[in-house]
């Protein structure tokens, strides 16, 4: 199956899944088969990225067709999502501290060969490949790789957050970043995950065997304590009557949006905005999803929709924009702590219109919940569901 980018791809792919969303997937979720035969997981996550297809409409097609207690490992998945997404969200610091440090100073002939996937370790390598060929990975490789990358080849974990976000097609900020942070124990204090040969030989039913090869004994990073949860601050109604709608690939869903006014056009950002650095095809699947946004929104709201393409000048031709459509702010989707958000943030501080962003009922419900740990967030699970 391949990756899905488009709405119509999304549903299509969720729809082939669905009937594998209960035990089969609590299972065989763990296992991963290699590049070809994931048919075991849903491979959903680049859509649910782009938002292509809604947390809440996933969560409650799953429950028309499987009891929750049969569904309950699927649901819980795309709850941590959520739950990354809110935890970091309430502690953007990170976020800025990650990008400040996902470039290493200082190279060595170790971190070349991890980047070129010449490592010599069998299992890396190829998950290297796959992942550099075909922009998707296996959780439970992503977890073995970034084990392997800190505590075997101790490398710094911001670099390896920075190749996967550079090469996945799902590559989340959120997921991404803290993701990383809790294979290096710096996430759950103290607490590192160890990628083990008995558990890969398990796992990849036997494609891979790294006995004596890993480091399985494992000490969590040293760094500074997580800093305190700050509350999500409430959003400011606009304040005009003619909004021009900002689409970006965080948020694919423009005709969903919660809107009090009707737009009278709609733009898209260019795909450089959402981090210059990642892989050309990458960048193309955004594109993809915007083009899809856009033009589902065009016919949704019958307004003019309009793809900016050049990231140096699109802030000026977005002006230019407004100013020929007659609009009085622009607007988008709430942009969570990520590369989307620092481009529209830098645009609303240096625009000479007003900048406003919508937040969905799903996200502020469930973001909030996100303060400490994840199982007292799963414990929400039942009553998030019951709010959609």
């Amino acid at each position: 199956m391949s990756l899905p980018f488009t709405r119509a791809d999304a549903l299509a792919c969720f729809d082939e899944f669905l009937p594998k969303a209960g035990s089969f997937y609590a299972k065989n979720r763990n296992f991963d088969f290699g590049s070809g035969y994931h048919d075991n997981v849903s491979q959903l996550s680049p859509a649910i990225r782009r938002r292509l297809i809604s947390e809440d409409e996933i969560v409650k097609k799953t429950l028309s067709s499987h009891r929750f207690g049969a569904a309950e490992k699927f649901i819980q998945e795309v709850f941590w999502r959520t739950y990354w997404k809110g935890w970091l969200e309430m502690r953007p610091s990170l976020w800025t501290d990650y990008r400040n440090h996902s470039t290493p100073s200082v190279t060595s002939a170790q971190l070349e060969a991890a980047l070129a996937g010449k490592t010599g370790l069998a299992c890396f390598d190829a998950w290297h490949d796959e992942l550099v060929t075909t922009n998707y990975l296996h959780n439970h490789a992503r977890m073995w790789f970034a084990s392997i990358w800190i505590f075997t080849f101790h490398l710094p974990w911001q670099a390896g957050a920075h190749f996967f976000m550079t090469h996945l097609a799902d590559g989340c900020p959120a997921s991404n970043t803290l993701g990383w942070r809790w294979v290096a124990g710096l996430q759950t204090r103290g607490k590192a995950y160890a990628a083990r040969a008995d558990n890969i030989d398990q796992f990849t039913k036997g494609r891979f065997q790294p006995y004596g090869e890993l480091e399985e004994v494992v000490v969590a990073l040293d760094g500074a304590e997580n800093p305190p949860a700050t509350p999500i601050a409430p959003l400011a109604a606009p304040a005009g009557q003619k909004p021009l709608l900002l689409i970006t690939a965080e948020d694919c869903l423009a005709e969903t949006l919660p809107l009090a006014q009707a737009p009278v056009a709609i733009a898209s950002l260019p795909v450089d905005c959402g981090g210059a650095f990642r892989s050309h095809s990458v960048k193309m699947a955004d594109k993809i999803a915007m083009q899809d946004a856009l033009s589902r929104a065009e016919a949704h709201y019958k307004v003019p929709a309009y793809a900016l393409e050049n990231a140096a000048t699109w802030q000026n031709d977005l002006v230019q924009m407004a100013n020929e459509k007659g609009a009085d702010h622009t607007l988008a989707a709430y942009q969570p702590t990520g590369y989307w958000r620092d481009t529209l943030t830098s645009y609303a501080s240096a625009a000479s219109l007003s900048h406003f962003e919508v937040r969905r009922a799903y996200d502020s419900l469930c973001w909030p919940h996100a303060k400490k740990g994840f199982f007292p967030f799963k414990e929400k699970i039942p009553h998030f569901i019951g709010q959609l």
